[in-house]
């Protein structure tokens, strides 16, 4: 059984035939990287020409990580018996073999598509052809020279489709950040309109801050109306853009899921204001914080896996709609045979209550 079969064999909901953002660019080198996504491990290094290879880390040989090998020119040497990969997934040597013996075909490992854009590494996990395959999805923003960007990580104690819901949830800012960013009295999210694309939706709409605290105060006055950008993109991507003023704040999420109750965010914030580097520890502190304050409520959530299932333990209301739409793009993927889960999404969700149904239903 390869990597893809094990990921979606049912252990716990998690969309194939997408490209998942998996690592930093910055942070992979000559040295083998590995990454896990639900437990399973994939390996990461560049070959001498820099250029990116992800293999499964599990040597063909007796199963030891590949990742804690080395690299020899464009190759992986497995640390366990000394067998050595090529790039491709073949072995090329046994150092125990005898000459002339010839190495089984058997003996390769499975290899992965992978991209750099954006500043990060992007792994194909799915079984389409690579003309069907749904493509990166494009955020403009990288690529304006007039937005200083800041990369960072986070690490939660939560299941990923809690960590983007989170990410998508419009109505919680004003009461778990109200120390950190500013308080207001109108918490009313008025009706807004959410738009479903290609595997990915989003919304905009106005909220009202008052008595901003910190650097924000000092930058754009006490009170303000921020215009804010909601969007998800499958699998494992949120974006945050924030407009106040004359000033623009966006904030790029991948959450990456390590296993049932671990969440990697990588991270990058792009700021058209203050773009000196001696205000980008600063930025980093405050986008730790802002996760570290949302954690404290995501990791208390029940059930605490999302599901696109009508729920008999949750009440979704309008406001709720981002959050909705997300859970209607794990239909779609459901629907096409993407989606794997967990026989305990049973015990939780039933389809005898059609009402968030007929939210995800409206939707779009």
């Amino acid at each position: 059984m390869n990597l893809i079969e094990e990921l979606f064999r049912g252990k716990i909901m998690l969309p194939k035939n997408f490209w998942y953002v998996v690592e930093h660019s910055h942070a992979v080198k000559r040295q083998p990287k590995a990454v896990k996504l639900m437990d399973h491990r994939v390996v990461l290094y560049r070959n001498a020409q820099e250029q990116l290879v992800a293999l499964k880390d599990q040597c063909a040989h007796r199963g030891a990580a590949l990742s804690a090998g080395w690299v020899e020119g464009n190759c992986l040497r497995c640390p366990y018996h000394g067998w050595k990969f090529e790039s491709n997934g073949t072995c090329m040597e046994i150092p125990a073999n005898p000459p002339g013996v010839p190495i089984p075909k058997r003996a390769r490992v499975d290899t992965y598509p992978v991209q750099e854009k954006y500043g990060f590494i992007w792994l194909f996990l799915g079984d389409l052809p690579e003309d069907e395959r749904p493509p990166i999805p494009s955020f403009p923003q990288f690529d304006d020279p007039n937005l200083r960007c800041v990369f960072g990580e986070y690490t939660w104690n939560a299941n990923y489709t809690r960590v983007i819901e989170n990410t998508m949830d419009c109505s919680h800012t004003l009461f778990l950040h109200n120390r950190s960013l500013g308080k207001s009295d109108k918490a009313r999210i008025e009706d807004y309109e959410v738009v479903m694309g290609d595997w990915e939706a989003s919304a905009v709409l106005d909220i009202n801050i008052k008595n901003l605290r910190g650097i924000w105060q000092r930058i754009s006055g006490k009170d303000i109306v921020t215009q804010r950008i909601y969007r998800v993109c499958m699998p494992n991507v949120n974006f945050v853009g924030l407009k106040f003023a004359n000033f623009q704040l966006d904030t790029f999420m991948a959450h990456i899921p390590v296993d049932a109750e671990t969440t990697i965010t990588k991270w990058a914030t792009l700021r058209n204001f203050l773009k000196f580097p001696l205000v980008d520890a600063n930025s980093r502190r405050m986008g730790m914080k802002l996760l570290g304050e949302d954690e404290v409520a995501v990791k208390t959530q029940l059930p605490r896996i999302s599901s696109y299932h009508t729920s008999t333990t949750e009440v979704l209301l309008p406001s709720d709609g981002t959050v909705i739409a997300y859970r209607k793009l794990l239909k779609q993927c459901a629907d096409r045979g993407w989606l794997s889960e967990t026989p305990a999404f049973a015990e939780t969700y039933s389809n005898s209550d059609r009402s968030a149904s007929a939210f995800v239903d409206s939707v779009g």
